[in-house]
């Protein structure tokens, strides 16, 4: 489980689970002078012990599952269990209270580790968690079995070798073979899970390519087929599209630089890079291509920045967000449409206003365009072609750096989008 937890730092548990089984093993290694040897390295540390390995068995479960880990109980319970022990030893030496209380901590312990058994994160666990969740009742009902057997029957199980003693050591003994196996299924699920996603991820990334680089190449196509078709082309006006043309073969090479180096920082997964920019000068920088392609369609787009505007967060995530939801608007308005870009800063966040007076579309549509399952696409105002991703690439960039998306819109009013960011 260490060789796992090395390997694949991002998958949380399995260093819990490793240290717990060790310290197992080592307080049944005590157990095994016991009850022959009546010392306090056996009686109180080695109970100890085991308390503690299986604490960590319950913090990484909790960790596994995406929670907190209450370390108030896992270090607390064993504390609890050596504070009784050592009374119980050298203070009130009672020697079957000491082991009604240590078994009855196991049974407390065995309940918390089959909570959080009970609730699979997905039907891929089904056959781990159902697995552990047996062999924690089994040592629970051992453990239970154990406490009531030893106040019943005071001074025998307490000084002599008892079965019951010997099978629950047995169970602590073999049931690392069991929760090995448990462990490593889990393991295995989150580890396809994690290369599932990856993959997803990377065809997510090949999709936002596509997206960003289809407009502007597109663009830089229809001027040169417009400029050879026409021969007789005149001679200024051709130079001014041939300007037009370097601009946006210049704006697209960056775009595709920018694309590329932003890759290179999320092969291993769609992470942010959180660092603090400029959000006005990022704007502004975008909007130099989306306005080559509004031209072509006679859309008009309004930038209105509000003073210094420093924003925390993914720089290339936040632009490629921007960028897909601007070129949406310009794909979903008509000829001599407006977008307007607004933005404004409170003392926390800044929010970042994105409305056009395009086609719009109705609730259903855009919880269709949200819902990854259906891969809905709208065609534009000139038949432009939609991925069906634009709005979802939006809304998960959006969440990975900690933001917020809320849209509204109507049919042929149009649609407003309004982003909201950690403020620098």
């Amino acid at each position: 489980m260490l060789h796992f937890r090395k390997n694949n730092p991002l998958i949380v548990g399995p260093s819990y689970w490793s240290l717990g089984s060790f310290l197992i093993v080592l307080g049944v290694l005590f157990f095994l002078f016991y009850p022959e040897v009546e010392s306090f390295a056996v009686l109180v540390l080695a109970s100890t012990i085991i308390i503690m390995g299986i604490s960590f068995y319950f913090a990484g479960m909790q960790a596994f599952n995406g929670k907190k880990v209450n370390f108030v109980l896992v270090f607390g319970i064993p504390v609890f269990e050596f504070i009784q022990a050592v009374f119980f030893y050298s203070v009130t030496p009672v020697p079957w209270i000491r082991m009604t209380l240590y078994s009855s901590i196991n049974v407390l312990l065995a309940i918390l580790i089959i909570r959080e058994f009970i609730r699979p994160p997905s039907k891929s666990y089904h056959i781990a968690y159902f697995s552990g969740l047996i062999v924690f009742v089994i040592f629970g009902l051992t453990s239970l079995s154990r406490a009531v057997f030893a106040a019943f029957y005071q001074p025998v199980v307490a000084l002599g070798p008892g079965k019951v003693n010997v099978i629950l050591f047995f169970f602590h003994n073999i049931t690392q073979t069991l929760l090995l196996f448990v462990f490593v299924l889990m393991i295995s699920v989150r580890l396809t899970e994690s290369l599932n996603k990856k993959i997803a991820n990377q065809q997510k990334f090949f999709s936002i390519v596509a997206h960003d680089l289809n407009g502007p190449v597109g663009s830089i196509s229809e001027i040169l087929s417009f400029v050879n078709a026409n021969s007789d082309f005149p001679e200024i006006q051709k130079n001014e599209l041939l300007k037009e043309l370097e601009k946006t073969s210049r704006s697209t090479h960056e775009l595709l630089q920018n694309l590329l180096f932003w890759s290179m920082k999320q092969m291993d997964g769609l992470r942010p890079v959180i660092e603090k920019f400029d959000l006005n000068e990022m704007i502004e920088k975008s909007l130099v291509l989306l306005r080559h392609i509004s031209k072509t369609k006679n859309i008009s787009i309004e930038f209105t920045p509000a003073g210094e505007l420093y924003c925390i967060g993914d720089v290339r995530m936040i632009e490629i967000v921007i960028r897909n939801l601007v070129s949406n608007s310009i794909k979903f308005s008509h000829s001599g449409g407006k977008i307007s870009i607004y933005c404004e800063k409170s003392e926390t966040e800044i929010r970042i206003k994105i409305s056009d007076n395009g086609i719009g579309m109705n609730k259903e549509t855009l919880k269709g365009l949200l819902d990854s399952k259906k891969k809905m696409s709208k065609t534009g105002t000139l038949g432009e072609r939609g991925t069906g991703l634009g709005l979802m690439l939006c809304r998960d960039f959006v969440e990975e750096n900690k933001g917020t998306m809320h849209i509204q819109s109507q049919e042929n009013i149009g649609t407003e989008v309004v982003l909201s960011f950690i403020s620098g």
